[in-house]
């Protein structure tokens, strides 16, 4: 990064995002500035204990999801989860496609309800389940005739 910094000839300089610089030993990853230990962070080859989720390596096993939410950042789901949005959320609940008994698909996701619920969807496109003897207004339940 343009100074000179003690260390020794094996050491290696890592950049910041600011092009300010710091000496990581030499069997360190570099990452974004930061030295962590080899297999750990940005890592192209994760250490034991560690999968690749999002450009990081994260605590995990090989049969873990990797969950990447709208921001690209990663959360690790157990094998019997199902990711949503970038979070995780137990099998046939949440965005599930085919949902558990006692939920409703409704604006996307499962919903808690039963089978007097009707979905009322509002304009940001998710939806809230009404019940018996309601009526949906532009995304909110109403009493009926009201």
């Amino acid at each position: 990064g343009g100074q000179c910094l003690p260390g020794s000839a094996s050491d290696q300089c890592c950049l910041g995002p600011t092009g300010v610089g710091i000496l990581c030993e030499a069997t360190a990853e570099c990452c974004d500035g930061i030295c962590l230990a080899d297999g750990e962070g940005c890592a192209k080859k994760c250490a034991a204990g560690l999968i690749h989720c999002g450009g990081e390596c994260l605590a995990g096993t090989p049969g873990d999801k990797c969950c990447i939410g709208p921001s690209g950042n990663g959360m690790v789901c157990e094998p019997n989860a199902q990711c949503c949005g970038g979070s995780c959320v137990a099998a046939n609940e949440g965005c599930a496609q085919d949902c558990a008994p006692g939920l409703y698909k409704c604006g996307g996701e499962c919903l808690p309800g039963d089978n007097s619920s009707t979905c009322c969807t509002g304009p940001t496109g998710k939806g809230i389940l009404c019940g018996a003897g309601a009526a949906c207004c532009k995304g909110l339940c109403e009493v009926a005739g009201t």
